[in-house]
């Protein structure tokens, strides 16, 4: 269960930094557009690169994933928990608690495989061999 908590803290903590970068950048953008036309107009392209940057950032650092990963060890934290509160209504033998907590964790791996999987990159395709026809052509 601490393994868990300490994974949903991490990402939070991650999700909160990466929201003030990017507010923070959006800030500088504005504070340099203001200095652009006010001031001096050498600050104008910093307009655009804060404001990229404040978009990558949230694009990027608070995706799906994230948000994912956040959702998923608050839930395996609970039903760890629920696991232990019924054994304290009920105890039950260490080889049925084994059994339940084995059941969640495979049922976790069985979620998240397709996921981790659907992530990585494929290698491209070789390249023909000279002489070789291109199918459907």
């Amino acid at each position: 269960m601490e393994y868990y908590r300490r994974g949903q803290q991490k990402n939070e903590e991650g999700a909160s930094r990466l929201r003030w970068i990017a507010f923070a950048s959006g800030l500088a953008a504005v504070a340099f557009g203001a200095l652009g036309a006010a001031v001096a107009s050498r600050f104008a392209p910093f307009i655009g690169a804060m404001t990229t940057i404040a978009a990558a950032v949230a694009a990027f650092g608070l995706g799906e994933r994230r948000k994912a990963l956040i959702a998923g060890y608050a839930a395996m934290q609970r039903s760890l928990e629920t696991i232990l509160a019924l054994d304290d209504i009920k105890p039950a033998s260490l080889a049925d608690l084994v059994a339940r907590t084995e059941d969640l964790l495979e049922s976790e791996h069985k979620a998240w495989l397709p996921q981790m999987l659907s992530t990585q990159h494929q290698p491209p395709a070789p390249p023909k061999a000279q002489g070789q026809e291109q199918s459907g052509a």
